[in-house]
C-alpha cells in the first residue's frame, strides 16, 4: 500500500478528537433536510398542543397556624409532647389535603355548577369533584414556620381565587369542628363524672354519718395526720392526685373523639392514668389499721367534696369551649386573581419540543449511519478499505456553473449518461468536478501510474457508484495531457462505455472479440471526439465472461494496447455481484476502488477489497465519487471556486 500524497496524507492523519467533531457536524448537515423536517413537525406539533390546550390558572393563599406554646387547645398540646410541633404539623398538612376541606370549598363556591366539573358532578356526585379538586391543589409547609400554603389550579381565572380562599377557609372551619368535637366530648365525659362523683359523695356522707354516731371517740376528720406524723393535712395530697386522674379521663374523652384506641397520644394518657391511679391506691393504704375504716370514709367524703368543685369549674369551662369561634388559625396572604396562566407554558414547551426533536434527530441520524454504514467520510473510506484516499469528487449535478440539457429518449426513458457529462465539456469549465479528475490523474502517477504501469481501471462494489462515468473522465483527463488514450470496455455484463461517447456499438466490436482472436484491435477501436483518447466499445454479449477473462490470450491483447497507447483504462464488472473483475484486476497494473457518497455501503467495500485481494493485484488508491461537496466543506474545508480559474471581477 502506498502512503496518500500530499493533501491527501495530511487529512488522513489529524488527530481523532477533531476528526470526530468534523464528522458528527458533517453528518448533522448530510440529513439536514430529515433533521429540518422532523424538528418542524414537532414544532408544529408543539405549538397546536399550546394553542388547544386550555389555560390553567394558579392562585395562592398562606395560613399561619398556632404555635404549640400559645395553643390554648388542649388536643393540640396533647399531640405536641415535650413541644416537638412535627405531629401537629403533619396532622394539618393531612387535615389541608382531606377530602372534608375539599367538599367544603366545593360547596363554598358552587364548583358543581362550574362548566369544568359539571359533567363530573353529574356522573359521580360531590365527591368525585372534591377528589378532582384534591388532585389540582397542592399543600406545602414553609420550612422551619407555622405557615402552610395552599396553591390550587383550574381552568377559569376568576374562579381559582375564589376557590384557594374557599380552600383556607375549608380548612379553617374544618379545625373549628373537630375543636367543637373534642369539647363536646369533653363537655359529656364531665357532666357524667359529675353525677357519678355526686351520688358517690351522698353516698360517703351518710356511712360517714352512720360511723361516727357508733364510734365518737375516733379523732375528728380535721385532726387526721399523714402515715409519717407530719401535722400538715394528709388528704389534700391525694385530692390533688384524684384530681390529677379526673383531667387525665378528660383529656383522653377529647382524643378519642379523634383517635382510636391505638393512636400514640391515646396510648400515652392511658400509661399515665394507670400510673395515678396505682400512685393513689398505693398512698391509700399506707393509713394505719386501727383508724382505717373512719379514715377511709373521711378520705373518700374530702376527695369526692374536692372533685366535685373542680368539675363544676371544668364544666362551665368545656361548655365555653364548645361554643367558641376561634381556633388561632388565621389567613396571612389571601388569594389574588393571577395575571398569566401557568400552563401551557409555551416557551417552556417549544424550547423543549426543538430540543427533543434535535436530539432525537440527531440519534436517529447516528444510529442510522451506524447500522447502515455508508460511505460518506474519506477517513472512513480510507481507514475501512486499507487504501490512500486519491481525491474526492464532487457530484457533477451540484456544480453551480453546469447546466446541461439531458437528451431524452422515446418514452419516460431519460439517458442520464451522455458527452455532456465528460469533463471536456464546455459546461464544466471551471469546475472543482473537471478539476478532481486532474488531480485523480496527478495522484495516480505518484501511486506508480505510467511508462511501466500503463493500465488502470477504475472498479466499484456494487452498481450505481458511478465507476464507468469516472473511468471516462479519467481517461479524457490522461488524454488532455497530450498521452493516447484507449478506454477499453471490459464490462461484459452491461457495457456502457458507448452510451457515455454518445457512439454506437457495432456487433463486430469488444473486448470478447479479441480475447476469441476473431478481429484486430486498430478494426475496433473508434476515436473520441476528445483529442488523442481512443475508444473499444463492447457490442456483443458472451454467455462465458469468466472463461474468456481467464483465456490465456488476455495479456497478449494488453501487451498490444500497451504498444499502441500511452495508457489503458479499463471499465468492468462491479466486484460484488460477479467475479470478472478479480479476474482483470489480476492482470493490470494498478486498480482504484471507488465508493459513492450516501449510496456504498463500508461493509460493502471491504468485501470487495477482500474479494480483489484473492488475485493480488496492485491498488493505487480509492476515490469517493459523487460527493455533496457544500456540506462536505464544512467538515473539510472545500470551498466553491477554490480551484476555479476564471478572474473575479
Amino acid at each position: 500500500m502506498i502512503d496518500p500524497p500530499g493533501e491527501v496524507k495530511s487529512l488522513v492523519g489529524e488527530s481523532d478528537d477533531e476528526i470526530d467533531f468534523r464528522e458528527l457536524f458533517r453528518r448533522i448537515l448530510k440529513h439536514d433536510r430529515g433533521i429540518a423536517g422532523t424538528m418542524g413537525i414537532c414544532l408544529a406539533l408543539a405549538l397546536g398542543y399550546c394553542l388547544v390546550t386550555p389555560k390553567v390558572w394558579q392562585a395562592q393563599v398562606s395560613i399561619k397556624l398556632p404555635a404549640n406554646a400559645d395553643n390554648s387547645s388542649l388536643l393540640q398540646q396533647l399531640s405536641v409532647p415535650e413541644g416537638n410541633n412535627s405531629d401537629l404539623m403533619s396532622t394539618y398538612l393531612e387535615i389541608a389535603q382531606s377530602t372534608n376541606v375539599a367538599k367544603r370549598a366545593v360547596e363554598a363556591v358552587g364548583l358543581t355548577a362550574s362548566a369544568e366539573y359539571a359533567d363530573e358532578y353529574a356522573e359521580a356526585g360531590l365527591t368525585a369533584v372534591a377528589e378532582t379538586l384534591q388532585k389540582q391543589m397542592t399543600v406545602t409547609k414553609v420550612s422551619d414556620s407555622t405557615i402552610l400554603t395552599i396553591q390550587v389550579r383550574a381552568r377559569d381565572r376568576q374562579l381559582v381565587a375564589r376557590l384557594a380562599d374557599a380552600l383556607a377557609q375549608g380548612f379553617i372551619d374544618a379545625n373549628l369542628d373537630f375543636s367543637r368535637i373534642g369539647a363536646r366530648s369533653r363537655r359529656v365525659f364531665i357532666e357524667d363524672e359529675i353525677k357519678r362523683v355526686k351520688t358517690q359523695l351522698n353516698s360517703d356522707e351518710e356511712q360517714l354519718r352512720e360511723f361516727s354516731s357508733k364510734n365518737k371517740s375516733l379523732t375528728s376528720l380535721g385532726q387526721i395526720t399523714s402515715p409519717g406524723g407530719d401535722s400538715n393535712p394528709a388528704i389534700d395530697p391525694l385530692v390533688k392526685l384524684k384530681n390529677d386522674i379526673i383531667y387525665l379521663k378528660m383529656e383522653r374523652a377529647e382524643l378519642s373523639s379523634r383517635f382510636n384506641a391505638d393512636h400514640p397520644a391515646i396510648q400515652n394518657i392511658d400509661a399515665q392514668i394507670k400510673a395515678a391511679e396505682s400512685q393513689f391506691d398505693h398512698a391509700m393504704g399506707k393509713f394505719p389499721t386501727d383508724t382505717m375504716d373512719y379514715n377511709r370514709l373521711s378520705r373518700d367524703l374530702k376527695v369526692g367534696e374536692g372533685v366535685y368543685v373542680v368539675l363544676l369549674g371544668e364544666l362551665q369551662e368545656a361548655r365555653i369551649n364548645e361554643n367558641a369561634n376561634d381556633t388561632s388559625i388565621v389567613v396571612v396572604d389571601g388569594a389574588e386573581t393571577p395575571t398569566a396562566p401557568i400552563a401551557p407554558r409555551k416557551g417552556r414547551i417549544i424550547l423543549l419540543a426543538l430540543l427533543a426533536s434535535g436530539i432525537l434527530s440527531l440519534a436517529f441520524v447516528l444510529a442510522w449511519d451506524h447500522f447502515r454504514q455508508e460511505v460518506d467520510g474519506e477517513e472512513e473510506l480510507a481507514k475501512r478499505s486499507g487504501l490512500p484516499l486519491l481525491v474526492l469528487i464532487p457530484n457533477f449535478r451540484l456544480e453551480k456553473n453546469w447546466r446541461p440539457e439531458l437528451p431524452k429518449k422515446s418514452g419516460n426513458d431519460r439517458d442520464l449518461h451522455s458527452p455532456a457529462h465528460l469533463i471536456d465539456q464546455t459546461s464544466f469549465a471551471n469546475t472543482y468536478y473537471a478539476e478532481s479528475f486532474k488531480i485523480l490523474k496527478t495522484n495516480l502517477f505518484f501511486a506508480g501510474l505510467g511508462p511501466k504501469r500503463k493500465t488502470v481501471a477504475i472498479i466499484s462494489a456494487n452498481r450505481g457508484e458511478g465507476k464507468t462515468l469516472c473511468n471516462a473522465n479519467l481517461a479524457v483527463a490522461l488524454a488532455q495531457s497530450g498521452k493516447r488514450v484507449l478506454l477499453c470496455d471490459a464490462d461484459f455484463r452491461k457495457p456502457t462505455v458507448h452510451k457515455i461517447f454518445g457512439v454506437k456499438a457495432r456487433a463486430d466490436q469488444g473486448l470478447p472479440l479479441l480475447l476469441s482472436g476473431q478481429g484486430s484491435l486498430d478494426q475496433m477501436v473508434l476515436a473520441a471526439e476528445t483529442k488523442n483518447l481512443w475508444l473499444l466499445p463492447c457490442g456483443v454479449r458472451v454467455p462465458n465472461p469468466v472463461e474468456l477473462l481467464e483465456s490465456e490470450n488476455f495479456q497478449s491483447v494488453i501487451d498490444g494496447m500497451k504498444k499502441k497507447f500511452d495508457y489503458v483504462v479499463f471499465d468492468a464488472a462491479p466486484v460484488l455481484p460477479v467475479t470478472d473483475s478479480v479476474l482483470l484486476a489480476s492482470k493490470l497494473d494498478g486498480v482504484v476502488l471507488a465508493a459513492r457518497y450516501g449510496v456504498g455501503r463500508l461493509i460493502e467495500v471491504e468485501s470487495a477489497v477482500k474479494r480483489l485481494r484473492k488475485g493480488d493485484p496492485r491498488f493505487f488508491g480509492c476515490i469517493l465519487n459523487a460527493v455533496d461537496m457544500q456540506k462536505y466543506s464544512y467538515g473539510y474545508g472545500y470551498r466553491e471556486g477554490y480551484y476555479s480559474y476564471e478572474e473575479k471581477k
